[in-house]
């Protein structure tokens, strides 16, 4: 499958028929960019015309051996010897060259795309808060209420983006908190400060 993260060296030779050195770096920078789904199939047919190859299941041998190398190359942080020594021994050097080059130029760049690309928590953009009396059901008493004072807090938040082209959207909740529920909060927000101080003090003792 396209998806496999087998390595195949052998099959990389077939880069050596490809029409130019841009190819075969457009090839990765695609492979990256479908790291995770695998290319088309009208992708996969038109490398495998391109680099003669006689079955499509052999586009998907370059393929996962492509995306192990980018893989090693952006979440190892491998340097350029470290990188030619992924290959095996009896790999052709022209090609090892090459291909080492292309992923040390563009490590950064994957990095850079791999990281914006993670799920990341909303953030928190503005907060407000109110007291007001709101009316609650007494349990003892049926049908009657009582008047009890609570208090609302408002948050705007920045969500997440669909794309790093996108302004992320903003978000609005806003929580209701009776006297006892905003006592505990407090108290929690109290210890959360305590143990970020006492965190931030470890550090400076380092």
């Amino acid at each position: 499958m396209d998806g496999s993260c087998s390595t195949n060296f052998e099959a990389l030779h077939s880069l050596l028929q490809a029409p130019s050195k841009s190819f075969v770096t457009t090839l990765f920078n695609d492979a990256f960019t479908c790291k995770n789904e695998g290319w088309t199939t009208d992708r996969r047919l038109r490398i495998q015309m391109d680099l003669g190859l006689r079955k499509e299941e052999d586009v998907s041998e370059v393929f996962s051996t492509i995306v192990w190398l980018i893989r090693r190359t952006v979440y190892d942080s491998k340097t350029a010897e470290e990188i030619s020594k992924e290959f095996p021994p009896d790999f052709h050097p022209d090609l090892r060259v090459m291909l080492t080059k292309i992923l040390i130029s563009r490590q950064i760049a994957w990095r850079e795309e791999a990281i914006k690309s993670q799920v990341s928590l909303p953030r928190l953009v503005e907060f407000n808060w109110r007291v007001d009396n709101t009316e609650t059901s007494d349990s003892v008493h049926v049908g009657e209420s009582q008047i009890e004072p609570s208090t609302f807090i408002h948050f705007t938040m920045e969500g997440e983006p669909k794309s790093t082209q996108e302004v992320p959207p903003l978000q609005e909740v806003t929580i209701e908190l009776d006297k006892a529920a905003l006592s505990t909060m407090v108290s929690t927000l109290n210890k959360i400060q305590d143990a970020l101080n006492s965190t931030a003090g470890n550090a400076e003792d380092v």
